[in-house]
């Protein structure tokens, strides 16, 4: 889940301490976003149901407003979970991006060849009749 990094970024590892000031600044940055938003957005992002639209700008919009958030962030998470966040993230992007490509044609055409497509070349028509599934 790519809001995964937000809630690391809200958790305190075992026998670290921070400053108090740097915890009230995340959450004041964070909650003081979601408060400005529709309670929809608020509520979807809360669920971790956010589309790569909605939290790429909600992240822009914190990453602008508290520029040491990232820092703090990386400090608390580590290398390793950073990185594994990221490679979250790509694959969240690249997921966007096909949905964006295929998803307003490519369900209409698989069920407009099923007829021809599913008796030439089955395997081909259940692959393609699954991408269709993954792109609602």
């Amino acid at each position: 889940a790519v809001t995964w990094l937000f809630s690391k970024g809200m958790m305190v590892p075992t026998h670290k301490q921070l400053p108090p000031a740097r915890i009230n600044s995340m959450l004041n940055t964070f909650f003081g976003i979601l408060a400005t938003q529709p309670p929809e957005v608020a509520d979807t992002f809360i669920k971790d149901r956010t589309t790569w639209t909605m939290f790429t700008r909600l992240a822009l919009i914190a990453a602008k407003k508290n520029p040491a958030l990232l820092i703090w962030i990386w400090q608390m998470a580590g290398t390793q979970d950073l990185l594994r966040w990221l490679r979250s993230y790509l694959d969240f992007s690249s997921d966007a991006l096909k949905k964006s490509l295929l998803r307003g044609w490519l369900p209409n055409w698989v069920q407009n060849s099923q007829g021809w497509l599913e008796k030439r070349s089955p395997s081909l028509w259940l692959k393609l009749l699954s991408l269709t599934y993954q792109l609602r």
